[in-house]
């Protein structure tokens, strides 16, 4: 049976998943722009891109050598996490947006979240 682009489409994206180890800013700008045509994600995030290169070091640390890993303060942690999860939403947000712009009929395929 043939496949329909969508399927195609789709198929390449998870491709191009399973081999994304690293969530850094280069990489994540790179695959926005590949997918969706977004130029630069990052620009949408109000955390600097040097802090999230900073939560990925660590996570990887973590990932890679467990217990063995440099210990992180509960502090870090929680900053962290504080700064990941607005980061998501302003992503979303950003994408939402983006969305509309290309949508033939401007309607948001989802509803906006608040920070």
């Amino acid at each position: 049976m043939n496949k329909g682009w969508k399927e195609i489409y789709t198929d390449i994206c998870k491709g191009t998943m399973r081999q994304f180890n690293t969530p850094k800013v280069d990489n994540l700008n790179k695959c926005y722009k590949r997918y969706l045509g977004i130029r630069k994600i990052s620009s949408a995030w109000s955390i600097e891109d040097d802090e999230i290169e900073k939560f990925v070091k660590v996570r990887g640390e973590i990932a890679h050598h467990g217990s063995k890993a440099r210990y992180i303060i509960i502090g870090q942690l929680d900053y962290f996490i504080r700064e990941i999860k607005k980061c998501a939403i302003e992503n979303d947000n950003a994408v939402l947006d983006y969305l509309r712009t290309v949508q033939a009929d401007g309607r948001p395929p989802w509803y906006r979240i608040t920070i």
